[in-house]
């Protein structure tokens, strides 16, 4: 009786040890995930404010766009070699709109750029800070996928103490 309990301790164990695998991979990915979230929310409040000018259409066109990323990260769990290629195109081309409007308000009147927004300093100020943000927040993206795509990210080296500690590996 005690021998089958410690079988059935040891396969809890393993099930355990793999589950937190599987989280691990899953986690690599994390700062991604919830820069998606919030562009995706962004590009909505972007498309909804600024609808029918040309950063509304282009609002518009990157949440459309960023419907297949999310769904992309949503069915990477357990997945040892996810795809993510749609989702570095997204990051991509989210940092590339940024930068374009961050030049467009610089050259134009804020409220062409945004006409929700009055012509003054200080909205031209608002909209400056929140567009670097998202450019800056883009940026690390893009770089943390450089990361993962050759497996330089400290998530990578724990899954790499993780799997030779415990001789685990995941099929995929």
């Amino acid at each position: 009786m005690a021998k089958q309990g410690r079988k059935m301790d040891d396969k809890l164990m393993q099930t355990r040890r793999e589950t937190s695998l599987k989280t691990l991979y899953f986690n690599r990915f994390m700062l991604i995930r919830y820069s998606l979230a919030i562009f995706f929310f962004a590009n909505f409040f972007l498309a909804y404010l600024c609808w029918p000018a040309p950063t509304g259409i282009a609002g518009v066109g990157l949440l459309i766009f960023s419907i297949l990323p999310c769904w992309e990260m949503g069915k990477m769990y357990g997945q040892k070699t996810p795809e993510y290629k749609l989702t570095k195109l997204f990051f991509i081309l989210q940092w590339v709109f940024n930068l374009v409007v961050i030049f467009m308000l610089a050259m134009q009147p804020t409220s062409q750029v945004f006409p929700f927004l009055n012509d003054g300093s200080d909205a031209k100020v608002t909209a400056l800070v929140v567009l670097v943000i998202g450019f800056a927040l883009a940026s690390w993206c893009n770089y943390r996928f450089y990361l993962i795509d050759r497996n330089l990210d400290k998530t990578y080296r724990r899954i790499e103490f993780f799997e030779s500690k415990y001789r685990l590996r995941l099929k995929s």
